[in-house]
């Protein structure tokens, strides 16, 4: 099965690989580091992503320090949605 990769229309020229890539999969969405596309991946299901994406967009307007160094405030690392792989 072929997987349509696609990146945030934001995310800068076509060529910008600074960012993420999602797809969606069998299985849920399909996320990965656009600079390592051969790299791992992560796949969550639909609703799971449309939490993920409603905590990011969230974080980025309140401009939470949790949302951009990916800790939370006691230091401990932030729970992770999902399964490396598919």
């Amino acid at each position: 099965m072929e997987i349509n990769w696609r990146k945030s229309s934001r995310s800068g020229a076509i060529n910008d690989e600074a960012c993420v890539e999602v797809a969606g999969v069998t299985s849920g969405v399909a996320i990965r580091d656009s600079k390592d596309p051969d790299g791992g991946r992560l796949t969550v299901d639909g609703d799971q992503f449309g939490r993920l994406l409603q905590r990011i967009k969230g974080e980025h307007s309140t401009g939470s320090e949790r949302g951009r160094r990916g800790r939370s405030r006691s230091g401990g690392a932030s729970r992770s949605a999902g399964s490396v792989g598919e």
